[in-house]
């Protein structure tokens, strides 16, 4: 064999492998690309509608791999024992999308679309999860009701693709379904707001984050609360207002907190500076005003990242993951960018390492 055939063999080896690589890649791209995926997230902070009171519904999309900058949704609900009053977004809030939108609404069929567009440009627009609207109901009727996802349409960019046209194929997943409780017992009810701050979050480019709020009293949790928001503030103020039914006023109550990569938190006194050393709690509720629980002092750490309880060497591994590709999920301090400050933030976390139990 001749030194020029032995150089053609030597540049196949080396080239064919790189252009398997090539080809894995730009099939994965298009697979990102044409097969889009997000989910929508229904949230409120009322466990149930009291008769003649009202609920407000926060619709969240969550997309990974795509820019959402417009989306059109439709609803339908139960217009016997609901009525639509309309969108109602808090003044402080900075949605990504556009506050003036298009609302077609059918009373007489219980039948809402709304329509939204991106207020920023496709480069400043962000990946995860973004607050669409916060929509607001009125109990008309006793009984149990639904709001029903009955179509979702959504456009979105992925700038890492070099996309120049918009994808519209999406497929959008999450819990369609928001069943509601309409109560008429409107004089038994418990209202409580919680203040807390997350640590080392000082710009906070996210409105609310998902959370699970458990209440106890003596020694016992007696309810839980899956689905709840705990709002942002920019400085890393967050608050939770709930209304409590069936549940008796008196003393001895505490509270387990626990947002999304976060180590859960135990309140069981107000104004709480330090971790609780109390096996039940000592907080009174009272029915007829605003009961206010003042946890600053004692702020949430953030770095549980898949969940198990603990800030470990496993959550640390997501943070890194997440480096390369800005996977917000692993945006700890929430300012819209997974970098050192995540990381610091998680190393200061791994001083308080393990969630406050019962």
């Amino acid at each position: 064999m001749n030194l020029k055939k032995l150089l053609v063999i030597l540049v196949l080896l080396l080239a064919i492998p790189l252009t398997l690589i090539l080809v894995e890649k730009v099939l994965e791209l298009r697979k990102s690309a044409y097969f889009s995926k997000a989910s929508i997230i229904l949230q409120s902070n009322e466990e149930k509608l009291a008769l003649g009171g009202e609920m407000g519904l926060n619709i969240f999309f969550n997309s990974e791999t795509k820019k959402i900058s417009a989306a059109k949704i439709s609803f339908k609900y139960d217009n016997q024992k609901l009525s639509f009053l309309g969108e109602r977004v808090l003044a402080d809030q900075n949605l990504p999308f556009t506050e003036t939108i298009e609302i077609d609404h059918n009373g007489s069929e219980g039948l809402i679309k709304i329509t939204k567009i991106a207020k920023s440009s496709t480069g400043n627009l962000k990946y995860g999860v973004s607050l669409f609207s916060r929509l607001v109901f009125e109990g008309l009727s006793a009984g149990n009701a639904n709001i029903e996802v009955a179509g979702v349409e959504l456009v979105g960019f992925n700038e890492n693709l070099n996309e120049t046209t918009p994808d519209v194929a999406f497929e959008v997943g999450g819990d369609k379904v928001f069943p509601v409780e309409i109560t008429s017992q409107t004089g038994e009810m418990i209202k409580i707001k919680i203040l807390s701050r997350i640590e080392g979050v000082a710009n906070a480019k996210v409105d609310q984050i998902p959370a699970v709020l458990k209440v106890g009293r003596g020694l016992e949790v007696v309810k839980t609360f899956d689905n709840t928001a705990l709002r942002v503030f920019p400085d890393g103020t967050v608050s939770l207002e709930k209304e409590l039914y069936d549940l008796p006023a008196g003393s001895d109550y505490f509270f387990l907190l626990k947002p999304e990569n976060a180590l859960q938190r135990k309140i069981c006194q107000n104004n709480q500076d330090g971790q609780c050393r109390l096996r039940g709690g000592e907080i009174v509720l009272v029915l007829g005003e605003e009961n206010l629980i003042n946890s600053a002092g004692y702020g949430i750490e953030m770095g549980d990242l898949n969940a198990d309880r603990v800030a470990d060497s496993l959550d640390f591994s997501i943070i890194k993951r997440s480096l390369p590709n800005q996977d917000l999920s692993a945006d700890l301090d929430l300012n819209g960018a997974v970098n050192s400050r995540d990381i610091i933030l998680f190393l200061n976390t791994l001083s308080n390492r393990y969630e406050d139990l019962l």
